[in-house]
């Protein structure tokens, strides 16, 4: 017997669950109340169904199903329901249940690229790579029309393989994603009708490419280097073996051979190609402690490439590290403003961290981003509400922030909290959220951390 029957209804004003006279928040049952109450008297029907999404999504990560499956029948908007179906396949697809995860999936009425349809078909697929092979998983894709967004699908069905340790299914996989639609009689008469005719190599052979990248670092990372050297060799497209070749790098690096790593760059042949490899490089030197080094190689990008993630991610690190006058050193030789921040906020949460509040508060108080002040203050008060000192990050968040920016960071702090399994002070917090719309998302986004 079918778990789940996914049956679109118009919408019902009667509660889901019955009223009680004495309600305890502290209760799924009792909360998930509350929530609807808002979202049965909201007069926007775009507030209505995002609580109702809320509440249905949360509840299936909680494994409550039915529940789920009753909310949703109240929700009347196509492209959310879209998306919550979308969820619903997942969950009948993890359960084992291809079928009706398929059924589910097709049901979706949008069959744009990048749709829900199309990514739940893509999901449900991988999960049935995995446990029952290729075939049935390259089979459930096919419901996919457009041959490019096709043979992306059958790209990640090959990847998901490997990621869990199918290599040898995963290389038969992307093999066919090579080999199978791209050299059929159908394929030309595709590319006419989409306007591709121009770049037919670039788009028969694309997603192929991305899957050997992937499966070669994924190889690499299982310990088998040579056999991921050995694919990145197989790629025919210079572009994609170069990207393969960074990869590999990084690899090396992560093992010491920098040398080697190094060396591997040089056979990189495409134009700015081998930036990515040094960053990737530069990032193993880091996170060894290699800082020398690492500052040395982040200064030769950014002179000879006008590259500063490098210096970004090495300033960034050091500052983790306590060292914080160097990562200031660093942050005199950045240009950008937006790299420039992000090194900032790193400094910001440090201080933070180390309850060192006047010195992060100058770093805010100096600037004049409104959205980067907004964006240090969330990330304190999730990283104060962690340690439970949300007392101290809303009484700081609200002498910078007005009505509606606070409602935000309630939210935040009010679900921190409940992650903590602290549901009192989650609950306390959540009832400082002035829109009333908010407040029952945040509502039934807690219902995940309630019994």
């Amino acid at each position: 017997m079918r778990l789940l029957l996914f049956v679109l209804l118009t919408f019902i004003g009667t509660p889901i669950f019955s009223e009680e006279t004495s309600c305890k928040p502290q209760k799924r049952r009792c909360l998930l109340d509350m929530a609807l109450k808002i979202a049965s008297s909201t007069s926007r029907p775009s507030s209505r169904n995002e609580i109702y999404f809320t509440a249905a999504k949360t509840l299936l990560k909680a494994g409550d199903v039915k529940n789920a499956n009753l909310i949703s029948k109240h929700i009347n908007d196509e492209i959310v329901l879209s998306e919550l179906k979308a969820e619903f396949a997942l969950v009948e697809a993890s359960m084992g249940n291809f079928i009706s995860a398929f059924e589910i999936a097709i049901s979706i009425n949008d069959s744009r690229n990048q749709s829900q349809r199309i990514n739940a078909l893509e999901d449900i697929a991988i999960i049935q790579a995995i446990e029952m092979g290729t075939e049935p998983a390259f089979k459930t894709v096919s419901a996919i029309a457009n041959p490019y967004r096709r043979s992306q699908a059958q790209a990640a069905i090959s990847i998901g393989l490997a990621r869990a340790g199918k290599l040898s299914m995963a290389l038969n996989a992307a093999t066919q994603v090579g080999t199978g639609y791209w050299f059929s009689e159908t394929k030309e008469k595709f590319n006419i009708a989409s306007g591709v005719v121009a770049r037919p190599k670039d788009f028969d052979q694309f997603w192929f490419y991305e899957a050997l990248i992937e499966i070669a670092s994924i190889q690499g990372k299982s310990g088998d280097l040579n056999g991921a050297l050995n694919t990145v060799l197989s790629i025919p497209d210079l572009e994609a073996r170069s990207k393969g070749f960074s990869k590999i790098s990084e690899l090396l690096a992560a093992k010491g051979d920098y040398e080697l790593a190094l060396d591997l760059t040089k056979r990189i042949e495409t134009p700015y190609g081998d930036k990515l490899a040094f960053n990737l490089i530069i990032k193993q030197l880091v996170m060894q402690g290699n800082y020398s080094q690492s500052l040395t190689l982040a200064n030769k990008l950014k002179q000879h490439y006008g590259d500063e993630k490098g210096l970004v991610f090495l300033a960034k690190s050091i500052i983790d590290a306590g060292k914080v006058s160097s990562a200031r050193k660093i942050l005199d030789a950045i240009s950008s403003v937006e790299n420039r921040n992000e090194i900032l906020k790193q400094l910001f949460m440090h201080f933070v961290s180390d309850d060192n509040i006047p010195e992060a508060l100058t770093i805010i108080n100096d600037s004049n981003d409104r959205k980067f002040v907004f964006e240090c203050i969330k990330e304190m008060a999730s990283e104060l509400a962690r340690s439970n000192k949300n007392e101290k990050a809303l009484n700081l968040a609200i002498q910078f922030l007005n009505t509606r920016e606070m409602d935000e960071i309630y939210f935040i702090t009010s679900i921190e909290r409940a992650r903590q399994n602290d549901i009192k002070t989650s609950l306390e917090i959540m009832m400082k959220i002035k829109n009333e719309v908010d407040r029952a998302i945040a509502m039934a986004t807690i219902l995940e951390f309630i019994d």
